[in-house]
């Protein structure tokens, strides 16, 4: 936190007492102080907006419902710190322990999680529209019920993460791991899941409209009653896939590996078959042969 700056209140008037920074000399009492007196502003309504608190420590901070627009959080510890219903819009987190922090019912828009760790973390029923997770670690994570539209999570470890009902449209997570991770009932049309690793994850129910899963090693997943239409599958790894009851009219599978997968109950008149083997699928119904005339 920098102690030349000055917090401000809700309507951009001078407010509360600024917070002191470790000078290096002094210990661990001088950095209670400062995280009690931006707890205690924050309970008081105080804003603050475009502050620097890179590399703090704010593990276990209790900053719920406060203010901290373009706030810089860089390198900063937010370990199990609740930030449940703040305002974090355009704020940067990257590189930040966020470990089991509490971001739920946040509004963070265009905030920056690049980079950050972030396992176990809560942001169910946020509104993340445009944030940024590139290669950010968040393993057992949940976005349920999360507003994602235009997010990014280009690398990021996914592992386990929980997207149940989230809205993901227009989404980016290009090369990232999703493996055993649920999307269950979530809104992903047009998201991109390229080149991701997708094993044993869940789609269940899910919109992914002209998603693009180019390329996608998806082995053992599920797309049950899953909404595929236009998609792009070629060369996915769909070994074992499960699309019982999937709407894949318009959809591309051409070159994927389909090896084991579960067709049963699908339409695939105008799916792209091209290049596959459809009989090592199952559910695959084999065109009615012709009558010879007599």
């Amino acid at each position: 936190m920098d102690p030349a700056k000055t917090s401000t209140g809700a309507d951009g008037t001078p407010g509360g007492e600024p917070a002191l920074e470790p000078d290096g000399e002094d210990d661990f009492g001088v950095m209670v102080e400062t995280l009690e007196a931006l707890e205690e502003a924050i309970v008081e309504g105080i804003a603050f907006r475009d502050e620097d608190f890179t590399s703090e420590d704010l593990s276990m901070a209790r900053l719920t419902g406060g203010v901290l627009d373009g706030c810089d959080f860089t390198g900063a510890d937010l370990g199990h710190a609740n930030l449940c219903e703040a305002s974090l819009k355009s704020a940067i987190f990257c590189g930040a322990g966020l470990t089991r922090a509490n971001f739920s019912a946040a509004l963070a828009t265009e905030a920056d999680f690049s980079a950050a760790s972030m396992e176990k973390v809560n942001l169910s029923q946020a509104t993340l529209v445009d944030a940024d997770f590139s290669a950010a670690s968040l393993a057992r994570a949940d976005f349920e019920g999360s507003d994602l539209t235009g997010a990014c999570f280009d690398g990021a470890s996914l592992r386990e993460t929980n997207f149940k009902r989230a809205r993901l449209m227009g989404a980016s997570m290009a090369g990232s791991d999703v493996d055993r991770a649920i999307f269950e009932g979530a809104m992903m049309e047009e998201v991109s899941l390229a080149g991701c690793s997708g094993r044993d994850a869940s789609f269940k129910r899910a919109n992914l409209r002209g998603a693009d899963l180019a390329g996608a090693g998806l082995r053992r997943a599920s797309f049950k009653k899953a909404n595929l239409r236009g998609a792009d599958l070629c060369g996915a790894d769909l070994s074992q896939v499960s699309f019982k009851g999937a709407d894949l009219r318009g959809a591309e599978l051409c070159g994927a590996s389909i090896e084991g997968a579960d067709f049963t109950g699908v339409d695939l008149s105008q799916t792209d078959m091209w290049g596959t083997e459809p009989e090592l699928a199952h559910g695959i119904k084999s065109p009615k042969k012709k009558s010879k005339s007599k």
